[in-house]
């Protein structure tokens, strides 16, 4: 599939606690795991060094137990802010400022949001998926899809300033143009 490359620059700086959930909210996408990881940032950072977790992305299907733990969150409102579908101007607004895309996807068919985030200049950390290897390459950093220790160590070492989250190349995508070019060449081999 084709992508418009380049994306757009950032618009401003990035806010190194500013961290972004994108896509429907359904079971497979994952967001317990990041609840998980911010119960677990909670429990190791004072408030003031908190991270925040923007959730962005229409309500999916199957989520009520989740959609309850999110109402009731402690956090919500203070460092989890569950903001919905909103325009794509102000999600390229909010991916502009992030510094990363949380992804821990267990299951994805092409995972659109990590590869544009990745073309606004925003790190993709996402579950270790073949999807997210083959569209992403080495423009993303992989944590595994089970494990919000590892999710929680590597936000919180950035927060504190131990391990900064790296600086990666973009992804090596093809535009329309290379798409249709594709496809076109496989239907002639066919």
């Amino acid at each position: 599939m084709g992508v418009r490359c380049p994306a757009r620059a950032p618009t401003g700086p990035r806010d190194p606690r500013h961290f972004v959930m994108l896509g429907t909210i359904e079971p497979r996408k994952n967001h317990a795991l990041m609840l998980d990881a911010w119960d677990l940032l909670a429990a190791d950072l004072p408030p003031d060094l908190m991270p925040d977790l923007h959730i962005i992305g229409p309500v999916g299907w199957r989520i009520d137990a989740l959609m309850a733990r999110i109402a009731a969150h402690p956090l919500l409102g203070r460092s989890i802010h569950l903001h919905g579908p909103l325009p794509d101007a102000a999600v390229q607004a909010h991916l502009s400022r992030a510094v990363a895309l949380l992804f821990p996807s267990l299951a994805e068919g092409y995972g659109y949001p990590p590869l544009e985030a990745a073309l606004m200049g925003t790190l993709p950390i996402c579950s270790d998926l073949p999807v997210f290897r083959n569209t992403l390459g080495n423009s993303a950093v992989y944590l595994g899809a089970d494990d919000a220790y590892s999710w929680a160590e590597t936000i919180k070492k950035h927060v504190l300033g131990i391990d900064a989250l790296p600086v990666l190349p973009p992804p090596d995508c093809p535009g329309w143009p290379e798409h249709f070019e594709r496809v076109g060449q496989a239907l002639a081999e066919s």
